[in-house]
C-alpha cells in the first residue's frame, strides 16, 4: 500500500524523525505515521496513489534518515532566504521542503500531462508568481519608469498577442535596490524603499522580511494558496515529528482545493487592501490617534503581522451606523473563491505588465443586466472570462441559485431584472443612462483612500531586502497622516468603462543618523531609537521625467459591495438642488475637493491631493496601468449638468 504523505516538507524547519535515526522496513511513514501510534500523518491528496517521494523527492529505500532525506545545502531555513538566494539554492531541497515551490511544481505538480501541468505553466505567468502589479505599478508612479517593464523573476509569453490586453512579450527581471548614502537622490531613495518594502509578496518567496509582514509564516509556491494555514502558522498534525511550538508549519497535512478567505488575506491586505475592507476593516490612521480612540471599535489582536487596534470595525459605537459594513457577500457567507477561480487566481498563460484587466469575472457574469436576465451559453453559465460557473444553476421556478464552495449552501443570485421598476432604479440601471458605467461604481458602499501615506526608510536601521537578501542601512515604515471614506472617485478602467479608482499618494521621507553636537537643528532621538536622526526629505512630493505629479491614481475594486441603502447616492456624481458644496460632485471625477493640499518640495507652490486632471481633462498624474485615463471631459459635464432634485420633506 502506497501512503501519501505528499506537502510534507512544508513544515520548513525541524524535519526528520524526532527520536530514530534508521527508518524501518515500511519507509517514510515508519517515522512519519508509526505502526505504534495511532493517527499520525494525515494523507494529503487521497483521489491518487501517490507517494512521499513522488512530490518530495528523497529515498523511501534507504536505512537511515540523513540518506532518505535530501541534505539542506544552506543550513538554515528556506524561510530566512530573499527571492535571489532561493533560486539560487539546490532546487532538490526546494522541493524536499515544499513539493509546489516553483522550481519544483512542474515535476511535483504537474507531472508532464498527467496532472497539472497546465496550471503550472500558467501560475508561472500570473501576477501572483511574477508580482508585477506592486512592481511596476509604484514605479511608473513614482518616474522610475514609463511603462511596465520588470517582474521578479525574468519571464517570457511563448504566445504574445494572443491574450486579452494588458499583455506583454517579457518583462526584465527587478535590477537590485541601489545602495543609498545620505547624499543619494531621491529617485535612489525611493527604488531602495521599493525594494525592501514590496519584494517579498508574490509566489516565488517565502514573504517579505522585517516587522508587521505576516507573509513570512506561510509557504511559497501552489501551496501559499492551497495548503491551510493558522494566523500564527502553528501546526496541528498528527505528524509525530512535527514541533507544534515552532511557527511555520500548515495547520495538517493537507491539500484543499477550496482555498478559505484567510489564506487569500494573508497577501491581499496590503496594496489596495480588499482583503480586510472585504471583511468592514479599515487601518487605523495618525488622524484617528489625535482625536482619541475611546469611541472606535478595534480589532482586539494580533492581525497581518499588526498590534491588535491596528484596525477599525466600526467608526463609532455610540450609534447604529455602520459607515465601514462587511461586503454584502461576505455577510452572506460567500467568499474569495466564490468569484474569483480559473484564470482570475491562476492566469490566462499570458504575461501581464500589471494587475489590471487580469480579472476574468463581472458583476452582470452573476446578477444579469437590467435589461435582460442571465442566459446559459452552451447549457452552462460562464464568466466573461469564458470560466465556467459550475456552482450556479437556475431552478425550474426561475430562481437562480449559487452553492457557496465554502459553507456549500444554497445563495440566492438577484437578477437585476427582478427589481422593482420605479423611476429611479430605471433611471440607475437602465444601458441609456449608465451603461458605461461598471455596476460597483454605485454599488460600492465605501472606500479607503490614502491622500497623504509616509513611507519612511530609515539609514539609522540596518535591514535585509527581501529581494537580494543584502543587509543595507535602511528600514522602512508607513504612516497614514491623511485618509477619506467620504469619496468615490472614477475613471476609465482597462476594461474602457467607468470604474472605482483609488487615490494611494505616497510620499518618501528619509532619515539619517546625525550628531547633536554639530547639527544641533532637527537632529534628534527617540526612546525607541536612541540613535540620533534627522529627515533630510520629509514628505516629498515629486514629479516624473514628464513632468506628472506622483500621486497614485489607479482603478480598484474596493470589494465593499453594499445592498440596499448601502450603495452611493446619484448626488456622488451629480449636483443636488441647491448644492452648497460645488467641488463635491467634481471631486468624484478627480476635478479636487479643495480640502486637502500639499507644497510642492521643490517650488513655492501647492497641490490639491485628489486632483488628477485640469478643467480641461488634462492629466495632472500617471496613469500607471495600460488603457487607463481619466473619465472624458464631455462626459463628466454631462454628469455634473444632471441636476438631482432633491425630495420635498
Amino acid at each position: 500500500m502506497r501512503i501519501t504523505c505528499a506537502m510534507l516538507g512544508i513544515v520548513l524547519s525541524g524535519l526528520g524523525c524526532s527520536s530514530s535515526e534508521v527508518i524501518q522496513s515500511s519507509g517514510c511513514e515508519s517515522c512519519h505515521r508509526p505502526a505504534d501510534q495511532e493517527g499520525g500523518l494525515e494523507t494529503p491528496h487521497p483521489m491518487a496513489a501517490i507517494a512521499c517521494v513522488d512530490c518530495h523527492g528523497g529515498d523511501a529505500n534507504q536505512s537511515s534518515v540523513g540518506a532518505a532525506h535530501v541534505p539542506n545545502p544552506t543550513g538554515g531555513d528556506l524561510r530566512n532566504l530573499a527571492w535571489a538566494q532561493l533560486v539560487a539554492t539546490d532546487p532538490a531541497y526546494r522541493r524536499f521542503v515544499n513539493p509546489s515551490d516553483p522550481s519544483a511544481a512542474a515535476q511535483s505538480c504537474g507531472t508532464g500531462s498527467t496532472c497539472h501541468q497546465a496550471i503550472v505553466e500558467q501560475v508561472a505567468r500570473s501576477v501572483h508568481t511574477t508580482g508585477a502589479g506592486l512592481i511596476n505599478v509604484s514605479r511608473i508612479i513614482q518616474g522610475l519608469e514609463a511603462q511596465p517593464t520588470y517582474a521578479f523573476t525574468a519571464a517570457t509569453d511563448p504566445n504574445p498577442g494572443t491574450g486579452v490586453r494588458n499583455q506583454y512579450p517579457s518583462l526584465d527581471v527587478l535590477p537590485a535596490a541601489p545602495a543609498v548614502t545620505p547624499a543619494s537622490s531621491l529617485s535612489d531613495f525611493v527604488a531602495h524603499s521599493f525594494s525592501k518594502a514590496c519584494s517579498g509578496c508574490h509566489l516565488g518567496a517565502y514573504g517579505a522580511v522585517g516587522p508587521g509582514r505576516s507573509q513570512q509564516l506561510i509557504p511559497n509556491g501552489c501551496a501559499a494558496c492551497h495548503v491551510p494555514y493558522a494566523k500564527d502558522a502553528l501546526g496541528t498534525s498528527a505528524d509525530p515529528t512535527v514541533n507544534r511550538t515552532e511557527a511555520g508549519h500548515p495547520l495538517r497535512h493537507s491539500i484543499e482545493k477550496v482555498v478559505k478567505d484567510e489564506q487569500c488575506g494573508a497577501c491581499h491586505y496590503r496594496s489596495q487592501r480588499i482583503g480586510t475592507q472585504f471583511r468592514g476593516l479599515r487601518e487605523i490612521t495618525e488622524a484617528d490617534r489625535e482625536r482619541g480612540t475611546e469611541h472606535l471599535a478595534l480589532t482586539t489582536e494580533e492581525l497581518h503581522g499588526r498590534p491588535a487596534g491596528s484596525y477599525v470595525i466600526d467608526d463609532d459605537t455610540r450609534d447604529t451606523l455602520d459607515t465601514t459594513p462587511p461586503d454584502v457577500h461576505h455577510e452572506r457567507g460567500l467568499g474569495c473563491v466564490d468569484c474569483h477561480f480559473g484564470a482570475d487566481v491562476h492566469g490566462d498563460g499570458h504575461l501581464a505588465g500589471t494587475a489590471g484587466g487580469v480579472q476574468g469575472i463581472e458583476c452582470s457574469d452573476c446578477h444579469g443586466t437590467f435589461e435582460r436576465e442571465l442566459q446559459p451559453v452552451d447549457g452552462q453559465f460562464r464568466t466573461s472570462g469564458g470560466a465556467v460557473l459550475a456552482r450556479l444553476r437556475k431552478e425550474t421556478d426561475g430562481r437562480f441559485l449559487l452553492r457557496g464552495a465554502l459553507d456549500g449552501l444554497d445563495h440566492p443570485v438577484t437578477q437585476i431584472t427582478q427589481l422593482r421598476r420605479t423611476p429611479l432604479v430605471t433611471n440607475a440601471h437602465s444601458e441609456a443612462r449608465h451603461g458605461d458605467l461598471e455596476c460597483y461604481s454605485c454599488h460600492t458602499a465605501w472606500m479607503q483612500n490614502f491622500y497623504l501615506s509616509e513611507r519612511i526608510l530609515d539609514l539609522r536601521v540596518m535591514e535585509k531586502s527581501s529581494a537580494d537578501g543584502e543587509i543595507t542601512p535602511g528600514s522602512v515604515s508607513e504612516v497614514h497622516w491623511v485618509v477619506g471614506l467620504e469619496n468615490v472617485h472614477l475613471g476609465i478602467n482597462g476594461d474602457g468603462k467607468v470604474g472605482t479608482f483609488l487615490f494611494d499618494n505616497t510620499f518618501p521621507s528619509v532619515i539619517v543618523p546625525c550628531d547633536p553636537r554639530t547639527e544641533p537643528v532637527g537632529c534628534e532621538s527617540t526612546p525607541t531609537q536612541p540613535i540620533f536622526g534627522k529627515k533630510v526629505i520629509d514628505r516629498a512630493l515629486s514629479r516624473t521625467p514628464a513632468g506628472l505629479l506622483s500621486l497614485g491614481y489607479y482603478p480598484s475594486f474596493a470589494h465593499t459591495v453594499g445592498g440596499r441603502g448601502k450603495i452611493q447616492p446619484c448626488e456622488r456624481c451629480h449636483p443636488r438642488q441647491y448644492e452648497v458644496e460645488p467641488q463635491r460632485p467634481a471631486a468624484a471625477f478627480g476635478l479636487g475637493s479643495g480640502k486637502w493640499s500639499w507644497t510642492v518640495h521643490d517650488q513655492n507652490s501647492s497641490v490639491d491631493l485628489t486632483r488628477v486632471v485640469d478643467n480641461l481633462g488634462v492629466p495632472l498624474v500617471p496613469f500607471p496601468r495600460p488603457g487607463t485615463k481619466p473619465v472624458p471631459p464631455e462626459v463628466v459635464r454631462a454628469a455634473l449638468d444632471y441636476e438631482v432634485i432633491l425630495p420635498l420633506r
